[in-house]
């Protein structure tokens, strides 16, 4: 092993100190930045992929809190391409839902002017609907339940 030894001198003993030396330091440090540049790009799509899957989770929430509305009220909430908030204050008032579901891409409430994370809400007859959850701005649903 390299390494630096300084020298302390005593009048009455003579002690070395050891240290790494600055190859070694140097071969640390250029392992450590390969890892991390490995590492940091994959947590930026790790982090996307559970953002995405909390927006599923929420959605399938939903459904299950939209048929518990229809058993109690024989129809589902009639309004077309409704905002998650808009949906959730209806089932808030009819006491199927406590609050307005936190956006997994904001990390707050929904709110009619999300763009991403956004859940819109479809029915026209009242019997049927339409869940479509969205992760980006632009683009495909992640996910769609029912048809309206």
């Amino acid at each position: 092993m390299l390494a630096f030894c300084f020298k302390k001198e005593n009048k009455k003993t003579r002690i070395n100190i050891k240290g790494f030396s600055l190859m070694e330091l140097m071969i640390v440090l250029s392992i450590l930045g390969l890892l991390m540049g490995v590492l940091v790009p994959n947590m930026g799509r790790v982090v996307q992929s559970s953002k995405e899957i909390a927006l599923k989770a929420v959605v399938k929430s939903l459904q299950v809190t939209l048929e518990t509305y229809f058993l109690k009220e024989g129809a589902y909430p009639i309004g077309t391409s409704m905002s998650m908030e808009d949906l959730a204050n209806v089932l808030m008032l009819s006491g199927d839902l406590v609050q307005v579901p936190i956006n997994p891409f904001t990390g707050k409430m929904y709110r009619v002017s999300d763009d991403v994370g956004r859940i819109e809400y479809s029915s026209s007859s009242g019997q049927v609907y339409r869940l479509l959850g969205f992760g980006s701005i632009e683009g495909n649903p992640l996910i769609q339940i029912g048809e309206d």
